[in-house]
Order: structure tokens, then sequence, then C-alpha cells
């Protein structure tokens, strides 16, 4: 009768348990202290890995492994590490996938205009309205981030104020989201204004072109996209920003449209992990 032996220090099933890979949410890294200050904890999870493995060895691989080599229990190792972080991850994402509140106030200011359209799997997000008598097209990819810069002139102080500076700014990182890309279309009789921006805690436009037919040339990459805004006279830039805050257009969508986003991909990355669960455990 094959009696299975305890595996050495050196199978994979260590190996596996010393790499576990971290979650890389923004929406956790925001909400949480960041993963890569936790290794203490993912050491101790690494060491319930083997833990667990360990007992089932005993009981379920003598069963299953019966007559199989030393390559056979290796895998089977392998897989129930991966099938045990994956259902440790699952139960720690669950935990911080949901709306907060000022999401949640965000999202009924921009229904209330907009029509937001969506589809699971998918990372492309259209807000779809009509202010007057415009036409107005939000759409944006929930992964088409951009890390925002330091615009913070530290020219004039101290070297100790300006370190103080850049302490509090390192504390405030954790709660930063990524900026993300998007293009806001204002059109009427398929004629139209074409916006390319940035949302963070404010809206930040960086092209702007005209469409003389929108419904043939909206999505054409090789038309030139206009001036920089940034290059623009500060009056036409201060009225152009005015013109598209009256078509709701502003900070406030801005906001939701960084914290959508990182909802957004939550649900995803958990819904990855449920899939990824699921293929293992078969």
């Amino acid at each position: 009768m094959y009696v299975a032996e305890p595996a050495p220090p050196h199978t994979p099933i260590f190996q596996e348990a010393r790499h576990v890979r971290p979650s890389c949410s923004r929406r956790h890294l925001r909400r949480h202290a960041p993963r890569a200050r936790r290794g203490a904890a993912r050491a101790a999870d690494a060491r319930e890995v083997v833990a667990v493995c360990a007992a089932e060895r005993a009981c379920r691989l003598a069963r299953i492994a019966r007559g199989s080599g030393p390559v056979s229990r290796a895998k089977f190792y392998a897989r129930a590490a991966l099938f045990y972080v994956l259902q440790r991850e699952i139960e720690e994402e669950k935990a911080n996938c949901f709306e907060e509140e000022e999401l949640e106030s965000l999202r009924q200011k921009v229904e209330a205009v907009f029509t937001l359209q969506e589809t699971p799997g998918c990372m492309e997000v259209l807000l779809q309205g009509q202010v007057g008598a415009d036409s107005v097209k939000i759409k944006f990819n929930a992964q088409d981030t951009v890390e925002l810069e330091d615009d913070e002139d530290y020219g004039e102080l101290d070297e100790e104020e300006a370190q103080d500076e850049q302490f509090d700014e390192d504390e405030d990182e954790e709660d930063e989201l990524p900026g993300v890309h998007f293009t806001a279309d204002v059109t009427r009789d398929n004629k139209g204004l074409q916006f390319d921006c940035v949302a963070s805690s404010n809206l930040t436009v960086e092209r702007v072109r005209f469409l003389s037919d929108y419904s043939k040339d909206a999505e054409d990459e090789t038309l030139y996209f206009g001036p920089n805004f940034i290059d623009l006279e500060l009056d036409v830039q201060d009225k152009f920003y005015s013109y598209l805050a009256e078509r709701k257009i502003d900070d406030e969508l801005a906001q939701f449209i960084t914290q959508y986003a990182d909802l957004k991909e939550q649900r995803e990355y958990l819904a990855f992990l449920e899939d990824a669960e699921t293929f293992v455990k078969h």
C-alpha cells in the first residue's frame, strides 16, 4: 500500500506559499495601508498555507494520489495552495467592494443628467444625456489611468518646510486615486466639439477639436485634434471650462469618474478571482 510521505521543504507548495501575489486594487490601496507594508501579515498567511496543506497531505493525498509519483503530488500541493490563497483574496476583496457614501452622492447627481451604461467584463463606461439642445456623451475606460503630477512649487520654501510638505504629501498618497482619461462630446445636428480630458479631484482638459461630421469622424484618431488646451489663452480656457460646466461636465463629474472607475476595477478584479477559483477547484 502506498503511504504518502511528508513533502520536503523545497517542494513547490513551500515556494508557492512564500510568493503569495498581492492584489493591486487602487480602491484597496486608498482605503487601507498599502499591501507592501503588510509583509508580516502575508508571511503569516504563507505559513498558514503550509500548515493547511500539511494537514491535507495526511488525509487526502493518500486517497487521490495512490500509485502516483512525486510529480502528481507536487501538482496537487500547488493547486491546493493556489485555491486557498484565491479564497482568502476573495473574502478580503468582498469586504472592500461597495459604494462609499461620497460615490453614492456623486452618482445621484450624475444620473440626474446622464444615463450610465456598462457591461460586466468590459471596462468601457458610457454616460449619455441631453442638456438643452445639446447631446452630451462621456466615455472612459476604467483601466485607462494616469499618475497625477505634483504641481506644488517648493522653490520658495526653506529646506525644513519643504521636508514637512513632502512628508504630508507622502502620508496622503494612499488616499489619492490616479487620474482617468475620458472624452466628452457635445453635439448638435451631427456637428460638435470633442474634449480630451483627465478626471481627478477636478476636471482637466488636454485637447479640444471640432467635428463637422460627428457620426463619421468621432472615432477617427488620424484627424487633427486641435491645439493643446494649455497653449490657449487663459481667458479662452476659462470660457471653455464655463461652457462645459453649463453642460454638467465639471469637477463633480470628474470625481465621479475616478471613483466609479476604481469601483469598476474592483468589481472586475473580484470576478476574476472567483472565476479563477472555480477553474482551479475543478
